[in-house]
């Protein structure tokens, strides 16, 4: 049972490189300190209009944030003061990062435009990925500093955009622009939403998919491999899991990859321990927007459209804390 509840909505979060802050997003941002189960509201921003994504600097001084029209806005950490706001490109996106020791915002759009923002003078570098056609467009994190990863889909040759396929390209970051380097790996269609990095690996689910089932690109081997059907393991566990509509909705895994968690049709939380290929717990909630592990894995937080829950995730996994 969730042991610490706080009256506010979570539409999505991202946890400080040190995991001591949380950024908040809902019909405003808040910036949350963490310490163990009590968490306390440092800031709350009301600047924009419909808040969709965030991001805290490694080094805690800024916190970046956007809007479903593109706007962004930058905020010191201490103060709350706003710093920068940009129009940047008029369009909605997902994922953002930042880049060159926290000087630079790194976007996209899910029209596949990629752009970075100097946060000192707000000069901005865009990019295209593909021909226009392609869909999705989210970065995630890659194996170093300056590279990342964009998952996105576009049509076959000569089809529509209802014949998409998902891919991946490698995204390197310069000074005055980026190199983009796709795979040519083509996969399932992806649902956008889910994927996630977790340890070497990205993790997608399927959209739509009988099976729900979930795929691993690895960022060192450059392959890709479906990893295991969701419904198979959910319909083996005690009590299992029977919905026809079962959709893999969010993913999120500890920092070892030792387990996953997946949400699944917005109200089932579903822990799995990855090599057994098994579900150890599962927690249900109207509406949940996002899952979040803090406190080196010790906490999660549960985001919901009415409040968030912070269980503790060693109990629910029914493990001791270490001395540790």
């Amino acid at each position: 049972m969730g042991f610490y509840e706080k009256k506010i909505k979570s539409y999505g979060t991202s946890l400080s490189s040190d995991g001591s802050m949380i950024l908040n997003i809902a019909a405003s941002v808040s910036l949350l300190k963490a310490e163990g189960s009590k968490i306390v509201e440092v800031f709350a921003f009301h600047k924009m209009k419909n808040p969709s994504v965030g991001v805290i600097a490694s080094d805690l001084s800024t916190l970046a944030y956007k809007n479903t029209s593109g706007r962004v806005a930058i905020h010191d950490c201490k103060t709350g003061k706003l710093l920068l706001e940009h129009e940047a490109i008029n369009h909605e996106g997902c994922g953002i990062h930042y880049i060159f020791q926290n000087h630079r915002i790194l976007s996209s759009t899910w029209n596949c435009d990629i752009y970075m923002i100097n946060i000192i003078n707000g000069d901005i570098i865009t990019s295209k990925l593909g021909n226009g056609e392609c869909r999705g467009g989210k970065i995630l994190p890659g194996m170093t500093d300056s590279e990342f990863f964009v998952h996105y889909s576009q049509p076959e040759e000569h089809r529509s955009l209802r014949n998409l396929y998902s891919t991946i390209a490698k995204l390197i970051v310069k000074g005055n622009g980026f190199d983009i380097l796709p795979t040519q790996i083509k996969m399932p269609v992806c649902n956008t939403l889910t994927p996630t990095r977790v340890q070497n690996s990205l993790l997608f689910s399927s959209r739509l998919d009988a099976d729900s089932k979930l795929y691993s690109y690895d960022l060192v081997r450059n392959t890709f491999d479906e990893i295991f059907s969701v419904r198979d393991v959910i319909s083996s566990a005690e009590g299992g899991y029977n919905n026809d509509l079962l959709q893999v909705t969010y993913i999120h895994g500890t920092k070892n990859g030792r387990f996953i968690i997946i949400v699944c049709d917005w109200k089932t939380i579903i822990i799995i321990e990855t090599l057994k290929r098994k579900c150890v717990a599962t927690i249900s909630h109207n509406f949940v927007s996002n899952v979040l592990l803090y406190g080196n894995d010790r906490y999660l937080w549960v985001g919901t459209w009415n409040k968030p829950i912070v269980y503790d995730f060693l109990e629910l996994i029914g493990e001791e804390p270490t001395n540790s």
